[in-house]
């Protein structure tokens, strides 16, 4: 083969491996502009929101921030490919994202994108700060804090003594735990969760006591036991000092909270001052009474309403008992017997038996 000959196959070598590539489609500038949307497909997003363009036949990528021109939600790229070419608008935030599918033709405009699909989250939000009791009663114990500043935060889970008791959603920051019990601990537990479900594990713990129940003042009648000629007399201790109650006598009952005090049998209810808390003997009934079982019931607010906590009632059931008959009185013209007597008067019945049985044996 001579000089020629190998030329001429070396030159159609070159054409062969230099023919595809010059002949090969060149990637086109085109471009994109459009606005990313907020899920309500009407607010723009924010500017500094992220986005992709894709053109996914050329491989052409191009990523940036929203704020293009006057608008929060504009973005354009130039992107490399050839019209027909299939290109992949993507936007998103720290909750959510949104894609929008195009297919690249010339210069194109209003590409929109909303973001309405939720991201995948597994952060879980911070916990409550400022735990603390603000009230409380004998059954109630009022707990407040101020909840996470999260833009995704959606509730809090209260715990009472480690139970699970609600769930607290925001804006509301408190909690009423109630149907407790008087002059007992109770721990509060919170966690907080997501818009996304995650649940912060770490517990914030408050604890409080509630109240104890007032001691109910006392009454008591002067006796237990009366004969209808007879007088009561009633007093009592624990009321608020410079006030005026009212004394009732009433038919013997079982008592509850909240009981109407039912008519007083002496037609007249007794009302007294409380001096240093203190109500001295009074006469509450004047003889003659009228047999029967009775309490005696101090209203300290003077509603007709009996008050477990502030009204005064007799301790025993019944507070008194009124007997039918005075007792018997003793005879006053029996002659009293001393010791001689007596020993006189045996003598004498022993001489008359013992006259009394010689004649029956005769």
């Amino acid at each position: 083969m001579d000089m020629r000959q190998t030329n001429a196959i070396l030159a159609i070598a070159i054409i062969m491996v230099i023919l595809p590539v010059c002949t090969q489609a060149q990637l086109i500038p085109h471009s994109i502009t459009g606005t990313v949307y907020m899920s309500d497909g009407i607010t723009q997003v924010p500017v500094g929101t992220s986005y992709s363009v894709n053109d996914t036949m050329s491989g052409d990528y191009q990523i940036g921030t929203t704020g293009e021109g006057p608008n929060s939600g504009g973005y354009s790229v130039l992107i490399g490919g050839e019209d027909g070419d299939t290109v992949v608008v993507k936007a998103w935030n720290a909750t959510h994202n949104g894609t929008t599918t195009v297919t690249l033709i010339g210069a194109m405009t209003g590409v929109a994108v909303i973001i309405d699909t939720t991201s995948a989250d597994t952060t879980p939000p911070t916990s409550v700060s400022n735990l603390g009791e603000t009230d409380k009663g004998t059954t109630w114990v009022q707990w407040d804090w101020t909840n996470p500043s999260d833009s995704d935060f959606s509730h809090t889970k209260v715990y009472i003594n480690g139970a699970f008791k609600a769930d607290v959603y925001a804006a509301d920051n408190s909690y009423n735990a109630a149907s407790l019990s008087p002059d007992t601990t109770y721990t509060i537990g919170t966690r907080t969760v997501d818009n996304s479900g995650n649940i912060n594990t770490e517990w914030v713990n408050d604890t409080a006591t509630t109240l104890t129940l007032p001691t109910p003042p006392s009454v008591a009648s002067s006796k237990d036991i009366y004969r209808t000629n007879e007088n009561v007399y009633a007093a009592g201790s624990g009321f608020t000092p410079g006030t005026n109650v009212n004394i009732h006598v009433v038919p013997d009952q079982d008592w509850n909270d909240g009981d109407q005090i039912p008519q007083d049998v002496t037609g007249a209810v007794e009302t007294v001052s409380v001096n240093d808390g203190e109500i001295a003997p009074v006469l509450v009934w004047h003889a003659p009474l009228a047999p029967g079982r009775y309490d005696i019931v101090i209203d300290a607010n003077r509603n007709g309403v009996y008050n477990a906590t502030t009204d005064g009632l007799d301790s025993e059931s019944p507070g008194f008992v009124v007997l039918a008959s005075p007792p018997p009185t003793p005879p006053t013209d029996v002659p009293t017997l001393t010791p001689p007597g007596i020993i006189a008067l045996v003598g004498l019945l022993c001489v008359v038996g013992a006259s009394r049985i010689r004649r029956r044996f005769s």
